[in-house]
């Protein structure tokens, strides 16, 4: 990953970290980073940075379930959230 590219991937990393301490939560899960997406949409992001913004998400669910800190499943479930652009194609298509 280039230089600009591992800034932006970390940016992302630190704006889901800061929403998540913001708002009250038990646990990091699925439901935690739908409504994050939720929140991304809502302050209108484009789909691409949605899309990146979750990627980063869905890494830190694989570390995490790869240094033991969340369980497979967890992971597995927070894995398959999709940007807006996954979820747009896909109506379109369907």
């Amino acid at each position: 990953m280039s230089t600009s590219g591992q800034r932006t991937y970390d940016h992302a990393i630190r704006e889901f970290v800061r929403w998540y301490c913001s708002e009250p939560r038990l646990a990091f899960n699925r439901t935690v980073v739908l409504r994050y997406r939720i929140h991304l949409e809502q302050r209108q992001y484009a789909p691409s940075t949605i899309s990146l913004r979750l990627a980063a998400v869905r890494r830190i669910a694989y570390e995490a379930a790869d240094g033991g800190l969340l369980s497979p499943e967890l992971a597995a479930g927070i894995r398959r959230v999709k940007g807006s652009a996954a979820l747009a194609s896909a109506s379109a298509t369907g």
